[in-house]
């Protein structure tokens, strides 16, 4: 109840200013954002289908992967901004190209260990409720984050990049709060106990399991 605000707070806020940080600090034109959209698109899949693969072999340290993923997307998130120290251009738009693509990618590789983790340690009877209130919050962070933005741009104009810079300091304040409480998440013992890396054939499953997916005319339906 604690992590997914703190990290909603600081996700919201760096992922909306990412393509005007871009224009401001790097000139960005109408192709280089839309090269931008394409890395953030492409790393979640990318991420979705490494991630499922990891945690499907690797089940039984399905936490220490949620907390290994989960600092990477939230510190690399919150340090996009310090592309605008560097002093070559390209090296800038390569940092900066980067930075998005590994902090997509591990987000979701995250998200997926995060899922399994909640499944498990959040009850049935509990879940509704639980993530009804979780849900709340997370869209009251949400606000909070947006009027904080708003607050900062007003104050000190909206095209300094004095703005960018503190907005992207609270980020990366709040993100590591969220780590620290990410951290202190235990998974279920009796559920971890349970769990044995499944070895090689794990990969197998995983292409086992996209092909009956493939295959199933309810899901194909559903796509379309």
């Amino acid at each position: 109840m604690l992590e997914s605000p703190t990290y909603n707070f600081f996700i919201s806020l760096s992922t909306s200013l990412v393509q005007p940080l871009g224009i401001r600090i790097l000139g960005m034109d109408i192709a280089l954002l839309g090269v931008l959209t394409a890395v953030q698109l492409s790393f979640v899949g990318f991420g979705a289908i490494i991630g499922t693969s990891i945690i499907l072999r690797y089940r039984y340290f399905r936490k220490k992967l949620w907390l290994f993923f989960g600092a990477i997307n939230r510190i690399g998130w919150a340090s996009i901004i310090f592309a605008d120290l560097v002093p070559s251009y390209s090296a800038k738009l390569l940092t900066f190209y980067s930075a998005v693509a590994v902090s997509q990618m591990s987000g979701a590789i995250a998200g997926i260990a995060a899922e399994d983790v909640g499944a498990d340690i959040v009850t049935r009877d509990r879940a509704p409720k639980f993530f009804g209130r979780l849900n709340s919050l997370n869209n009251m962070t949400s606000l909070i984050s947006l009027a904080a933005s708003i607050v900062v741009f007003l104050y000190l104009g909206s095209g300094s990049r004095d703005a960018y810079w503190v907005l992207y300091i609270l980020s990366l304040v709040a993100a590591i709060i969220s780590t620290i409480f990410l951290k202190m998440i235990r998974d279920d013992p009796g559920v971890v106990v349970a769990l044995k890396p499944v070895g090689s054939e794990g990969l197998m499953n995983l292409v086992s399991i996209y092909r009956d997916m493939a295959r199933s005319r309810g899901v194909k339906e559903y796509i379309y």
